[in-house]
């Protein structure tokens, strides 16, 4: 699939997790396209705080709920729907949880930091 494909498969989660679309409803184009947008905020600010190294297109299966939690958090203004903070600590938390590595483990690469997964062995459980 596409990039593309990917945010139009997401927006459409996000709208459907805050509840704007029900299931089998197609969202107006508007609507779409301020999903996505919302999305490439989240995309762009974990690439920020370097919580994510993937791409779109190899995103995580864990990440997919998350995304379209945070971004369902940043549009529900957008749609007047009552915003639930709980949605973006609860996105945080699923991509934390998927960023994990556990007292005494070491990434499934290598010994030491992996470029391929953003991780590192510790003696301490952290969350990256």
């Amino acid at each position: 699939m596409t990039t593309n494909v990917y945010r139009k498969a997401m927006a459409l989660r996000t709208l459907r997790k805050i509840k704007v679309i029900a299931a089998g409803e197609t969202p107006s184009a508007e609507d779409n396209d301020l999903a996505e947008e919302k999305l490439n905020v989240v995309h762009d600010l974990l690439q920020y705080e370097k919580k994510r190294t993937w791409d779109w297109s190899d995103m995580p299966e864990y990440a997919k709920e998350a995304y379209a939690m945070m971004a369902g958090f940043l549009c529900s203004a957008d749609f007047e729907v009552q915003a639930d903070p709980g949605l973006w600590n609860a996105g945080m938390v699923i991509l934390n949880k998927g960023n994990y590595v556990p007292k005494n483990t070491q990434c499934c690469c290598h010994n030491g930091t992996c470029t391929i997964h953003n991780c590192r062995r510790s003696d301490e459980a952290e969350f990256y």
